[in-house]
């Protein structure tokens, strides 16, 4: 399978401009010889990720209506899923920064809440987002179980842990990953595939906001861990992966590390 990777600088708080630079990137991908099957795009790509709360809350759209049929006609115009690209939307129960997956006949086939929301400057996300409660479902993707999850889950073992137990073996991840933790992004994500020998296909932004820089490096990981491609820190674009989905089992094979755990010894 051949998935897509955006990374893009965004127009904070302009929507409209984010909505066209998606867009046109898309069109631009698809005109390529070697065409994606899946895109995944970055956290908050319609708004930004300037929290100034009030000017944000006329940003969102009611349960990220509108991303959802932007996508959706996008993926039926070209057949090809988004799976990832997170979205700021208004709830019942308070705004919630949300990934949609979207199926190549358009349709939104499962969405995820961020459940870890950063409590420190420059985002104070708690203040913002209400945190998800619910662990991201697991969806055939071409046959392949796959899952995605948003930017701070990724320091959470437990929680990518689990989604391997439940079968997962494509993870993709949406960030808006500032250029100061670099070295955490790339670290925490080999660490991420190699404990769960799963592939790891993460989208994040390039550019700035008023107060942060964004650091780039969008990145695909195999189940050994090895880098398959990644983006320099400031260009935007999309970069085209092969996933074959037959190396996990490989892997998992060779370093048999689900069947050799001891849950009851180390259990949280």
């Amino acid at each position: 399978m051949k998935v897509g990777i955006v990374q893009i600088s965004l127009e904070q708080g302009n929507p409209r401009g984010n909505y066209n630079k998606v867009d046109k990137i898309v069109e631009n991908v698809m005109l390529q010889q070697i065409k994606p099957e899946v895109i995944v795009l970055p956290e908050l790509w319609t708004t930004g990720c300037d929290f100034e709360k009030e000017r944000f809350k006329k940003l969102v759209s009611p349960n990220g209506k509108e991303s959802e049929e932007f996508l959706g006609k996008l993926a039926k115009k070209y057949n090809i899923w988004f799976a990832g690209g997170s979205v700021a939307c208004s709830t019942a129960e308070g705004l919630k920064c949300r990934a949609q997956v979207i199926n190549s006949q358009g349709k939104l086939m499962t969405h995820y809440d961020k459940i870890h929301l950063f409590s420190r400057p420059p985002f104070d996300e708690n203040e913002t987002f209400i945190p998800g409660e619910e662990l991201p479902e697991i969806f055939s993707l071409h046959n392949i179980p796959s899952t995605c999850v948003i930017c701070y889950d990724i320091r959470f073992c437990e929680l990518i842990r689990k989604l391997a137990l439940q079968g997962a073996k494509l993870l993709f991840v949406s960030s808006a990953w500032p250029l100061i933790r670099l070295e955490h992004w790339r670290y925490l994500l080999i660490a991420r595939a190699i404990e769960n020998q799963m592939y790891i296909v993460a989208s994040n932004l390039t550019g700035k906001t008023s107060n942060n820089i964004f650091s780039g490096h969008s990145i695909a990981i195999d189940p050994w861990g090895r880098i398959i491609d990644e983006f320099d820190e400031t260009t935007e674009g999309v970069i085209v992966v092969d996933i074959d989905i037959n190396k996990v089992e490989e892997v998992r094979k060779n370093i048999p590390i689900f069947a050799d755990r001891k849950p009851k010894i180390y259990q949280l």
